[in-house]
């Protein structure tokens, strides 16, 4: 059925509005841009596809990537395959997706010297995050399981009473209470639990994401580089246009192509000819031995200091102890002054 379209939309067949079909273009274009990097990029014999893989695997943006992707296949699989009354499965699975996309995009923060460091913690806190889950469901289901006996004994064992364990000590850690349930003996089961969830696995989650941002902060400037580095190796050779410039690289890069072709490649590598190996031998060696005449020039010039700075200071005291000697000299009787004068003269 066609149906007149707004400024957003346009009658298409099937129902399918321009913003749709751009959609599917841009995942499929992602699909094959993936293909070509896991098995084209690098200079690695076709028979060797498992370490090809393996090399694509590493890298945890590829699996937001595959994860997307397999999310918009799946949306779009239902979205033409399932009922209109139950559409809004489908359109759980595109938000998902777009959720993914969102994630994914944030990657291109790491050339921001101040963001790039900061997804690296979100990063690790999230593991951190995990772990403290673990312990926190622990603590909840303990305290759901002895809650329910001593408020519910009665209950019978079915899917609300599953919910019902869980339900109420969640909501209690954000100051839903329910003390009308708890009275006598049992108000004490609660402050200890409220000691346990608010003061003491809540200063550990903060103790967990302090030590993780001051690990990440120390190193910020060298992971911020290398995240750099990876960022712009992954987007070098992308094609400049969508889908068809990648199938371009994938027949051009293909081995049926390069029978008849120059040997192709990117400006990134992962083993060095002799000639390149030389090359940066030598840039490193001047870099190193720059930077240990830095190392060694900046000492000199703090010893220096702190030389001229001691010497200073002793002019200082030799001065004070002059002034201090002539105080002497003046309070004393004139027989004893002179003595005294004429000692200090022979001891400096």
């Amino acid at each position: 059925m066609t149906r007149t379209c707004s400024w957003q939309q346009c009658c298409v067949v099937a129902d399918i509005s321009c913003l749709e079909l751009i959609t599917y273009f841009y995942g499929l274009t992602g699909i094959f841009e993936e293909i070509r990097q896991m098995w084209y990029r690098d200079k690695i014999a076709m028979k060797y596809g498992k370490q090809r893989i393996a090399d694509w695997a590493k890298d945890f943006w590829n699996h937001l990537d595959l994860l997307a992707f397999v999310l918009l296949v799946f949306a779009a699989i239902l979205r033409f395959t399932i009922p209109e009354k139950d559409f809004d499965v489908a359109r759980w699975f595109y938000s998902l997706s777009f959720m993914v996309y969102v994630l994914r995009f944030t990657q291109v923060f790491y050339v921001i010297e101040q963001l790039g460091p900061k997804i690296i913690m979100i990063k690790k806190m999230m593991i951190d995050l995990l772990f403290f889950v673990v312990i926190l469901s622990m603590t909840i289901l303990i305290f759901g399981v002895v809650t329910q006996t001593i408020l519910e004994p009665e209950s019978k064992l079915n899917y609300d009473l599953s919910t019902s364990v869980v339900y109420r000590p969640y909501f209690q850690m954000y100051g839903e209470l329910f003390l009308e349930d708890y009275q006598g003996y049992r108000s004490l089961l609660l402050a200890f639990y409220m000691i346990l969830t608010n003061v003491l696995l809540l200063n550990l989650l903060i103790a967990m994401f302090s030590y993780t941002f001051e690990k990440v902060q120390e190193k910020s400037e060298i992971l911020w580089k290398y995240n750099y580095y990876a960022v712009v190796y992954e987007h070098f050779d992308r094609p400049y246009i969508p889908l068809i410039g990648t199938l371009i690289q994938i027949c051009r890069h293909s081995q049926c192509a390069q029978k008849h072709s120059e040997k192709t490649g990117t400006d990134f590598r992962r083993h060095l000819d002799e000639d390149h190996n030389s090359k940066i031998t030598k840039f490193v060696k001047v870099c190193m031995e720059k930077y240990i005449a830095a190392e060694r020039k900046e000492t000199n010039e703090d010893m220096a200091h702190k030389v001229t700075s001691t010497a200073r200071r002793l002019d200082m005291v030799i001065e004070q102890l002059g002034d201090l000697r002539d105080d002497v000299i003046r309070q004393l009787p004139p027989s004893h002054g002179t003595g005294f004068a004429r000692n200090n003269r022979s001891m400096l």
